[in-house]
Parts: C-alpha cells; structure tokens; sequence
C-alpha cells in the first residue's frame, strides 16, 4: 500500500480530500474557500491519475502494450469536479445531500481502518542485532502466482528463502508489520535510503495479529493498537511470536527507485489521506467513496473520499475500507489507532476488471 510521496509525513490530520461535517467525535473544518476546492480537485485527479501509469504489477505488460482506456474515468472526474465546485461555493454538505448514490450495505456495518508505510533502520548484510531479513520472491514463483508456497511458519523453520534477502532489520516485530502494510522504506549506515515494495505473497490466507493476539487473551479489554501490541512484545516476546507465525501469509518484496515508492500492491501510487485498500469484488480499482466516519478519533475529519488503489488479505466485504495514511512513525501509530464504524456511499465506481492481476 502506498502513499508515501510523502518526504515529510502525509498524516491523517493533515486531509487532502475532505467534506465539513459535525459527527459525533467533534467537528470537521468545513472547506469552503477556492483554495480548498483547488486542492481537493487536484488531489483527486493527481490521485486518479496514478491508474493510467503502469500495470498492476507496477513493471510493463508482457506484451508491452499500454493499457487500454479507462472508460470510467471522465465520469470520475466529472463527479469531483461537481463536488469541487459545491465547496468553492461553501455549499459542499449541501451538494453531497443532494446526490442520490448508493449506500454500501453488507453483512456488517462499514469498518474504516488504517495502514502506513514504515521508515526503519537496516543493513544490508547480517550485523548484530540486524537479523531479522526481508526477502525477494522465492526463484521460480512469479508476482501474480496462484498457487499456495510454504507457509510463514514453514518459511520460518526452513532456509528455503536462503540467499534471497534483500535487507536485514534489527526487530522481529518490525518486519513482520512490513509485511503487513506492503512497503518499507529502509535506512542504511549514513541515512542512504532504499525503498521496498511489495512484489507477491506466498498465497496463503492472511490472519489479524491482533484478533490472533485478542482470542488468545494476551491483551487486556479496550482497543488493540499498536503500541498495546509493542508492549507487549517488550513484555512477552514468545506469545507474540507464537501468534505471529499463525498467520500463514508471508510478503516478498523488491526493490524499486525512489520516484516510485510507495506503491500499492496494485502497482499504482499511493496518495496519504486519499488512496485506500478496498475488496475489489465490491469496490472495483479507482472507485471514489464518500466515507462518513462515526466517532472518528481527534484530528480526524467524519467526511472525506477515498480512493480505491490498493487491496488487501484481510479486506474483504462491501464495507471494509482500509486509509492510507503516509510514511513515517507519526503516520504508523495514527493508522494503529483507527478503527471507527463508518457508512460509506459509492460516488463514482472504478471499471471492473480493469486492474485485475
């Protein structure tokens, strides 16, 4: 998942794509002036924009080809632009009440949560407590392979991944969240920086650390957050790890210019506070969804859109939507914190099958 063009922090306090509203957790600043309009079009379209540039994968078709139109596409636009120009006029509640889209419904109500792309220190070689290695994809498996490979557990107990490292992190816990959120940028000795991406998975299904974590009552009552979940593994490292390796998913990454970091699993750019993973079975790449939080946390606008540019293992359903947030430590602990019940609208819908790996 990716939105790191960031260089500096794209935060969730810091909303390219918002609407006003009062909701139950306070007040959202209402974007009334033409500057606000301004910038609220253009994030949208930057953000749009990202489809046309490569393939899923983020590399060239086999064939080469360029992609064929987005047929979807001017009518997204044209619903921004409508909206944009609601909110020059200071009418943009009023416009958004007006429509007549489609409320996103399922079996459950609407859950929002929220990832970000780490900054770590690391090596490239094994050096003291930097032992913990990212891998590339296993010789012989493609990024778009179906079938399942070793499990994380096995992967684990095995040197079936040896001499395909790419780098090397100082924290068990820390790699396994970059598998988790997809991307990573990492700091070598002197602060020289490469970027990782996500490039395939072992195609094993994917299981929440922390509903793993909860079932096994490792952590108190209240909301499982990040820093619960890093306490508790500076207290009691084993039955986190034990509870890490039941999740049998495991991510290979590559390592990609700095120009086209962070990326989401698609292949596409990710943009802080518009880009989201969405299950594309329901929100199919490039759909723009109006999301009315309910008690969002402090900071956090109740309205804004989103973008669908990214997927991920435990995003499926019509109403899990995942933020991305930005890059950085700031961004990673506001994501670790979000999970607020949601109704969500579907204002424009990407075109099906476009993206499909």
């Amino acid at each position: 998942m990716n939105a790191r063009r960031r260089r500096g922090g794209g935060l969730v306090c810091r909303v390219v794509l918002c609407v006003g509203m009062c909701a139950a957790g306070g007040c959202a600043a209402r974007p009334g002036a033409a500057g606000s309009s301004t910038a609220l079009l253009d994030g949208a379209r930057g953000a749009l924009g990202a489809l046309d540039d490569k393939a899923p994968s983020g590399k060239p078709s086999p064939t080469d080809s360029p992609a064929p139109e987005d047929q979807s596409k001017p009518h997204r636009e044209r619903a921004l632009q409508s909206l944009a120009e609601a909110a020059a006029a200071g009418r943009a509640e009023e416009w958004i009440d007006a429509q007549n889209w489609s409320e996103v419904r399922g079996s459950q109500a609407p859950l929002i949560t929220a990832y970000a792309a780490l900054s770590v220190r690391g090596r490239r070689e094994p050096e003291g407590a930097f032992r913990h290695p990212l891998y590339r994809l296993p010789l012989g498996r493609e990024s778009s392979d179906p079938e399942p490979w070793l499990t994380r557990s096995e992967i684990e107990r095995t040197a079936a991944l040896r001499g395909r490292e790419l780098v090397w992190l100082d924290d068990e816990l820390t790699a396994y969240l970059a598998h988790v959120n997809g991307s990573v940028e990492v700091l070598l000795p002197g602060n020289e920086p490469i970027h990782l991406a996500h490039s395939g998975t072992n195609g094993r299904p994917y299981s929440s650390l922390a509903r793993l974590l909860t079932e096994r009552a490792l952590l108190g009552p209240g909301p499982v957050t990040l820093a619960s979940i890093r306490a508790l593994w500076k207290s009691d490292p084993a039955s986190v790890r034990g509870a890490m390796r039941l999740n049998e998913r495991f991510v290979f990454f590559e390592e990609v210019a700095a120009e086209c970091w962070p990326r989401a699993s698609t292949g596409v750019a990710l943009v802080p506070a518009v880009s989201a993973a969405a299950d594309p079975e329901h929100h199919p790449l490039g759909s723009i969804l109006l999301i009315e939080l309910i008690a969002p946390p402090p900071g956090v606008s109740a309205r804004r859109l989103a973008i669908v540019h990214d997927t991920g293992g435990a995003i499926r359903g019509a109403g899990r939507i995942d933020l991305y947030l930005g890059a950085g430590e700031e961004a990673l602990r506001m994501a670790g914190e979000m999970a607020c019940s949601a109704r969500v609208w579907t204002l424009a819908s990407g075109e099906a099958g476009r993206w499909e790996r």
